[in-house]
């Protein structure tokens, strides 16, 4: 900061300067600060750094909430349809299984929001690790209902 006594932001003359941009090396005054984690940044440089991919753990996060939630929902459909004609067991076992995997994408996409939070994943990945929660959230709810129907299925 010693050395930042003298310098001038680069966009304001007027003003001093009271950071450095850690990508390009741009002084900065308290107008142009963007901070992006505890990191300064001018706003090219973070707009380059934020248009970055998104996370891969949240695209993962996602795509295994909703390909448990889709097939997931066919099956637990198809076995409340059998269980209205007989005895739905089977189909509610079977939907189970493809439930599962949607619990850890929300647990995943629950990870990657509180990493969102805390400025260590691009912001574009909070689409995905909300995503990943919503429907990580609906497969809890069918697998209830999945292991309620199956339950029910047994009783009878």
């Amino acid at each position: 900061m010693a050395a930042l006594v003298s310098a001038r932001c680069a966009q304001h003359e007027k003003a001093a300067a009271v950071e450095v941009c850690i990508r390009c090396g741009t002084f900065l005054c308290s107008e142009c600060l963007e901070l992006f984690g505890d990191e300064p940044y001018c706003l090219r440089c973070l707009e380059l750094v934020t248009r970055t991919p998104e996370s891969a753990r949240s695209v993962v996060a996602a795509a295994l909430s909703g390909a448990a939630a889709w097939l997931g929902g066919v099956l637990f459909l198809f076995g409340t349809l059998q269980l209205a004609a007989s005895r739905g067991t089977f189909f509610f076992g079977v939907a189970v299984p493809f439930l599962v995997p949607g619990l850890f994408g929300f647990a995943l996409g629950r990870s990657e929001r509180e990493r969102l939070l805390r400025g260590e994943v691009p912001p574009r990945s909070a689409v995905y690790a909300n995503a990943a929660v919503l429907l990580g959230t609906l497969d809890l709810a069918l697998l209830v209902l999945a292991l309620a129907g199956a339950a029910y299925g047994l009783l009878r």
